[in-house]
């Protein structure tokens, strides 16, 4: 089954991104602020997968930025939804991440600080 975990802080862009997944068959849990240190296993509604081990995360990336996961997508389910995505010009998803066996056990709040980490460094790596 073909999921997404969302959080979005701004309410409008959260449900258009919600509504538009729904309208592709993608099952959406809306994550709130307080389940930000939930594992992403458990918002999934996963069992038997346990959280990784708390690791510190860099606190100066606040406040936590938008992120969507996605699980259960094939690479052609992956493709056909980015190339959806920038067809009906879909923005407000955040930073976007598949869930893997690395990052499934680890909170949201860690995952999109580690996101953003990465994302910046390949900015400054395309700047000239």
């Amino acid at each position: 089954m073909r999921q997404a975990l969302i959080y979005q802080p701004d309410e409008r862009i959260r449900k258009l991104a919600a509504a538009w997944m729904n309208s592709l068959g993608i099952r959406v849990r809306i994550v709130g602020e307080s389940e930000l240190k939930k594992p992403v296993s458990e918002l999934l509604g996963l069992s038997g997968i346990f959280a990784s081990e708390r690791e510190e995360t860099d606190p100066m990336i606040n406040p936590i930025p938008p992120v969507t996961m996605l699980s259960g997508f094939t690479e052609e389910d992956l493709d056909s939804f980015l190339s959806a995505k920038k067809a009906a010009g879909i923005t407000g998803t955040g930073l976007l991440s598949v869930v893997t066996p690395v990052n499934i056990g680890w909170p949201i709040e860690k995952l999109a600080r580690e996101l953003f980490r990465e994302h910046e460094e390949i900015r400054k790596l395309e700047k000239p």
